[in-house]
């Protein structure tokens, strides 16, 4: 059972009008597009870890259970191979997706609550990308440079810094990384990538001098170009239910909720 009141609005609408098909979808398009250093299917679940703060990358996520198993036998496998990987065990649970019952019982063997999520979508068609101001300016960097640029921008340690480097090093599909300008100060950045048509958008981050402006939309835009002219015709992203501003800025650009998920952790530990 979900935690009660959460996800009420309408990403919690728009999932009971969501095939469960299409949420298993873009569950598997959204992690597929975030790399892990390891994962293992474990009773229909994808279970990952890569010691990063990167949630998609550093949980266990159901897709399909495909047959009878005991969920406590499930969990304290899952419990195990994150043992094994020395982090703590952190389970992402979707309404449509997770097995009834799944939720509660997490509870009842001391697991909380955390992390309220919506995944939003928006077609690319009809976004076109109007002219920059003239003292505004686009530029693609490396992925390199622009996981680089990122980790300087949120003050990441060095250490987690290189191992979130060799992370996002292993995607090897389609990917731009944008970064705005206004005049010669980094204003905005954010990356795209690309799989069965979809583009998924990541590393969104406004310095926070220049929030307010609108320049995160001009970045999805920008990356919207660039995914519809190679084939994609919906984009995607997630956002936490409680950064009110980014919804907004989402919402702004185009995007709207389509279902929510959450997260289970023990009171002991901590997800970033």
């Amino acid at each position: 059972m979900k935690p009660s009141g959460l996800g009420r609005g309408r990403a919690a609408t728009m999932t009971t009008l969501i095939p469960h098909d299409t949420i298993r979808r873009y569950e598997t398009l959204t992690l597929n597009t975030a790399p892990t250093l390891y994962e293992a299917e474990i009773d229909g679940w994808r279970v990952r870890a890569s010691g990063t703060d990167t949630r998609r990358s550093n949980s266990a996520t159901c897709i399909s259970v495909k047959h009878p198993v005991s969920m406590d036998a499930t969990i304290e496998s899952i419990e195990a191979w994150f043992a094994a990987k020395q982090q703590a065990a952190v389970f992402r649970l979707t309404q449509a997706l997770s097995p009834p019952g799944m939720d509660a019982r997490l509870a009842e063997r001391g697991y909380q609550y955390a992390v309220d999520c919506h995944f939003m979508t928006r077609p690319l068609a009809g976004h076109g990308t109007a002219a920059l101001p003239e003292a505004l300016r686009i530029r693609e960097v490396s992925p390199v440079e622009g996981t680089s640029l990122l980790h300087t921008l949120k003050k990441m340690d060095a250490d987690k810094a290189a191992t979130e480097l060799k992370r996002q090093q292993l995607w090897h599909g389609s990917q731009r990384f944008l970064t705005l300008h206004v005049a010669d100060a980094l204003a905005a950045i954010g990356l795209g990538r690309i799989e069965l048509a979809h583009m998924g958008i990541f590393s969104m981050h406004t310095v926070e001098a220049f929030r307010g402006r609108g320049y995160a939309q001009l970045v999805i835009n920008a990356l919207g170009q660039w995914g519809a002219a190679a084939g994609a015709h919906t984009a995607f992203l997630q956002v936490e239910a409680d950064n009110t501003s980014a919804l907004s800025a989402y919402e702004r650009a185009g995007f709207v909720p389509a279902y929510s998920y959450w997260h289970r952790i023990k009171p002991s530990q901590s997800l970033a």
